[in-house]
């Protein structure tokens, strides 16, 4: 018996792992190297570089919550259209479901062994009939 190896999906496996620690790792000096290049900066210089970045991320915050509320609204709207698209699918189909009225296997089924049991007593003699 031969096994196969199984190839990953990606040609190099570790690499989504490998870019989010790089990814983490430029991120970090990048903010080291801003901190400094701020601290070279004169007293007033250095807090109004301080206050707007302070702004910048909290208007960067702000701008996320209103995406994920914006997403969720989003979502929730979907949710109800195809809640709306299916009633209203039901409600067209109901009528022409009820016109086929179609019997169902177990009720094929069920009205078949009734006729077979029907069939059985007719065919079979009864006792009252008299003796001659």
């Amino acid at each position: 018996m031969t096994t196969t190896k199984k190839t990953p999906k990606s040609g190099l496996p570790g690499l989504p792992k490998q870019l989010a620690t790089v990814r983490h790792d430029v991120e970090k000096a990048a903010r080291r190297a801003w901190d400094q290049a701020v601290e070279l900066l004169p007293a007033a210089p250095r807090k109004a570089m301080r206050n707007f970045t302070h702004e910048f991320e909290r208007a960067a915050n702000d701008l996320r919550k209103r995406v994920d509320r914006t997403r969720a609204e989003v979502e929730k709207r979907g949710e109800q259209l195809v809640a709306t698209a299916t009633e209203r699918a039901e409600k067209a189909l109901n009528p022409m479901v009820r016109r086929l009225d179609v019997a169902s296997r177990t009720e094929v089924d069920k009205l078949r062994k009734r006729v077979a049991q029907l069939e059985r007593r007719v065919t079979t003699p009864s006792h009252s009939s008299p003796v001659a």
